[in-house]
This record gives C-alpha cells, structure tokens and sequence, in this order.
C-alpha cells in the first residue's frame, strides 16, 4: 500500500510539472459552478465525523442540567454557528484576496513548485518505514 501511495504522488506530482501553463480565467468557472460547490461542501460537512465528536466533548460541559436543556443546546449552536461563519468569511475573503494575487502571478510556476512538493513528499514516504518495532 505504501508503495502504491508514493506511486501516486510522484504521477500527481509529475502531471503538475509537465502541465502548461493555464489562463487565469479561474472566476468565471467557479462562479458558474457555485451552487455545485456548495452542495459538494455542505455534504463533506455534514459526513465529517468530527463535528459530532466536537460538539459531544465541548457541549456538555457548558450545560446546566438543573436547567432545560434544549434551550441551552440552541443557544451554544447559534453561537457556534455565529463564530464559525464569521470565521469562515474571514478565510473565504482571504481565499479571495489570494486568488486574486494568484490570477496576476503565473500558474505554471505554482504547478511546477507544487509538483516538486509531490514528488518530495513521495520521495519522505517512501523512506519512511512502517515496521513495527519488536
């Protein structure tokens, strides 16, 4: 399986180096295909086993069980809910602003860079051993 696994990144990472330089003409796509992404990340979201895991180790311990609970449940979500949105636009318009200095810059450098970066991290995976210790 390892091996498998540093075969795949050193293709993916080859692909990325020999690939010709793209247009910049990345806005127009995604914004065509936005409700595509949405629903694409809202599943992702929804299967993340961490959230219940989140939720289940840092819920409790602001709950008053002498108090009813399902008030309490709303009023954490919403705050969660609140906090996480705003974090998320912070990181959306960052995306943004990145993406803007990217479409001024040469994506072929950034395809060769990150190509190089592929067959480096095959190139660890491949030296790292996986047998157990007696």
């Amino acid at each position: 399986m390892k091996w498998l696994g540093v075969a795949y990144l050193v293709w993916i990472g080859v692909q990325l180096i020999l690939s010709k330089e793209q247009s910049a003409d990345v806005e127009a796509n995604i914004s065509s295909q936005s409700i595509r992404l949405f629903r694409q990340g809202f599943v992702t979201s929804m299967a993340n086993p961490f959230a219940v895991v989140f939720f289940g180790a840092l819920f409790p311990q602001f709950i008053d069980p002498t108090l009813p609970v399902l008030p309490q449940l709303f009023i954490l979500g919403i705050t969660y809910l609140i906090v996480d949105g705003v974090i998320l636009l912070i990181w959306g318009w960052l995306g943004d602003r990145a993406a803007s200095a990217l479409k001024r810059r040469s994506f072929g450098l950034i395809n060769k860079v990150c190509g190089a970066l592929m067959v480096a991290a095959a190139a660890l995976l491949a030296s790292k051993d996986f047998e157990p210790q007696k």
